[in-house]
């Protein structure tokens, strides 16, 4: 049979969802992904740069099909970008992601899968911080053109996956696409944009 593929954008939450999902008598994977990330946000107003954060994620995964699968995660994902020039600081923004990804995998090897996969995701915001020299730790929730307390976009990611013992191994990499402003009437937007990088380790729970 064939391996189930996972993948994650980043962490915990729902657990109580993922062990009840398939029954009682019945087993199920449990995925666990974490990793780097690189954040920017796409603007015309400033110059900027990526802020290296961090990301982890729990998951699972349901069958459509023989080839196809569904995957929600919750994740924790650290954002923000490196700002230059005269708006020079650091903006930090957490959140705690629902995805949903659709999932596929291809076998390149003997034992190796390559998985592919991608899906929308809903982010609700924990902090927001803008960090200036003169100005530090500013709470983005103060400015009235703040509109980030919820974003919306879309993961994807592609990685290879191998068998250890009964479990899975994975690593790989994605891209997050921001869809919403995080704050309104800035020239050309203001979204959320990223790559990160995962590993992941993937379990089987329930039954006998």
């Amino acid at each position: 049979m064939r391996r189930t593929p996972m993948r994650g954008g980043a962490l915990l939450a729902a657990a109580a969802m993922l062990f009840t999902a398939g029954g009682a008598d019945a087993q199920f994977p449990l995925t666990f992904v974490a990793g780097p990330n690189f954040t920017t946000v796409s603007t015309d107003a400033f110059d900027t740069g990526n802020r290296t954060g961090f990301f982890a994620a729990v998951g699972t995964a349901f069958g459509l099909g023989e080839q196809f699968s569904f995957q929600p995660f919750v994740a924790y994902v650290q954002r923000g970008a490196e700002f230059e020039g005269t708006s020079s600081g650091t903006d930090t923004y957490t959140y705690i992601d629902l995805v949903g990804f659709f999932g596929t995998a291809f076998p390149v090897g003997e034992s190796v899968d390559l998985t592919v996969s991608a899906g929308p995701r809903v982010s609700f915001n924990l902090s927001c911080t803008e960090d200036e020299p003169d100005d530090p730790d500013q709470d983005c929730k103060d400015f009235n053109d703040y509109t980030g307390g919820t974003d919306f976009g879309i993961v994807g990611g592609v990685g290879l996956q191998f068998p250890v013992g009964s479990n899975t191994f994975g690593v790989g990499a994605g891209y997050d696409l921001g869809l919403k402003d995080i704050f309104e009437d800035i020239p050309g937007g203001y979204k959320n944009r990223g790559f990160y990088l995962y590993g992941s380790y993937t379990v089987l729970v329930g039954g006998a």
